[in-house]
């Protein structure tokens, strides 16, 4: 009888484990990519006088995309930074 509630456990606990670790590790995969993405991209932007260029445009609606677009991979950089240190943080808890 011990046996059998013992391998119940463990058929809904293992699951269970194998769900978290791939949320973690999923997490902290994309706030990778987040970081990499927006980094370049900032990188790309400013080294080639894109963002500078469209912000100095006599056009007003290139002015207000170019810096729609600088806040978004500003905030994209910010946002994967902080999901990869709680991603890291929650994998410290769970493994401890």
């Amino acid at each position: 009888m011990g046996g059998c509630c013992v391998l119940l456990v463990f058929l809904i606990l293992i699951p269970a484990f194998i769900a978290v670790v791939f949320l973690l590790a999923g997490t902290v995969i994309a706030s990778i990519a987040g970081i990499l993405f927006s980094a370049i991209l900032l990188i790309i932007g400013n080294a080639s006088g894109l963002f500078k260029k469209f912000c100095n445009s006599p056009v007003k609606w290139q002015r207000i995309v170019a810096k729609i677009i600088k806040i978004i991979l500003i905030l994209v950089l910010i946002f994967s930074i902080a999901g990869l240190t709680l991603g890291g943080y929650f994998i410290n808890l769970f493994f401890n």
